[in-house]
């Protein structure tokens, strides 16, 4: 299926770090047949090689010291919160220290040209399926990992409230501050977090940036994905499982300690260092000061019913992943 003009422009301007010159190159790329062959084609056109090559000291000073190597593997890791995605960064990079690992965490690959993107080996953040496919390069292995839902959104909750809220590094965090003035209940009740892609069917909104309607794929905001998630819940479903089942690994939570010895196997990447559990909250708690011991609540029928609410969707995709992926049953 052909790409979006949305897509085109999106592409221009994080691989080329550009608007497109004029309808007329808007057209011509239309015509590539999936985000794929509109990478390759951006990514091997000459103005890609000509601007790849450092010739600024901004470019220097950023690491990239030669054009980039197109075919060397770039690892991606689309890091759900609460999904243990700090023990599998630390042991990745642990078990590769001399690569090269990009500093961007958040949603915001799209911002970085190209020509930086393609400098960096490694690439671990909170990013969106769509962002994750558009690195430049021609070998990529991108994977992520999974949680039971319900668990993972406890955890997401007791976590942020265990943050100080008093700390002006806090002052900011929405969801710290959210999460320190009401109980469980009462936080997931506000009615902000029903657009929240690390409250409400996180593994679906993550994995919902295209979707088909009539023919068409498009870009969603999360007010989009929301209503999608309302009103077509088995659409939103099969869109988020056919993408994640796109990756080149799927792992399981309960099976992280099993499995990532395979992980590093298919990275091409010989194990020294073994796997350690980051982020648990009684350990981060006795070692970080900006951290304290809180108190798990009692869940009444409300707070049950609003854990279902924000996880109906990715239970689904959940139990379809655990049956297909799943090593320990």
């Amino acid at each position: 299926m052909a790409v979006t003009r949305d897509e085109v422009i999106w592409a221009y301007r994080m691989i080329l770090g550009r608007e497109p010159e004029n309808e007329d190159a808007i057209n011509s790329n239309l015509l590539a047949v999936n985000l794929k062959a509109l990478r390759e084609r951006l990514l091997k056109s000459e103005e890609f090689s000509r601007t790849s090559t450092p010739t600024t000291p901004a470019d220097r000073l950023s690491g990239i010291s030669q054009k980039p190597n197109l075919s060397e593997k770039k690892i991606v890791f689309v890091h759900i919160p609460k999904c243990a995605g700090t023990t599998i960064t630390q042991y990745i990079t642990n078990n590769a220290p001399d690569w090269k690992v990009c500093p961007e965490r958040f949603a915001g690959l799209s911002q970085w040209p190209a020509k930086h993107l393609a400098s960096y080996n490694f690439f671990t953040g909170h990013f969106d399926y769509l962002s994750a496919q558009m690195v430049p390069g021609e070998s990529k292995f991108i994977f992520s990992t999974f949680r039971e839902p319900i668990s993972r959104l406890r955890s997401f909750y007791y976590f942020s409230r265990s943050h100080r809220p008093e700390l002006p590094q806090h002052a900011k965090l929405a969801l710290v501050q959210l999460a320190n003035t009401h109980s469980i209940t009462e936080f997931l009740k506000a009615p902000e977090l029903h657009d929240s892609i690390n409250i409400n069917n996180s593994f679906a909104r993550t994995f919902l940036d295209r979707r088909t309607v009539d023919g068409d794929r498009e870009l969603l905001t999360e007010s989009e994905k929301t209503n999608l998630l309302n009103t077509q819940p088995d659409l939103a479903t099969d869109i988020a499982i056919n993408n994640i089942k796109s990756l080149s690994a799927v792992i399981l939570m309960n099976d992280l300690d099993s499995f990532a010895p395979k992980l590093l196997e298919l990275m091409g990447i010989q194990e020294t260092v073994p796997l350690r559990h980051e982020q648990v909250l009684t350990d981060l708690t006795e070692k970080n000061a900006a951290l304290r011991e809180v108190k798990k609540q009692e869940e009444t029928d409300e707070t049950k019913n609003l854990l279902e609410f924000h996880t109906k969707v990715d239970r689904v995709i959940y139990g379809e992943l655990a049956s297909e992926y799943g090593l320990s049953g």
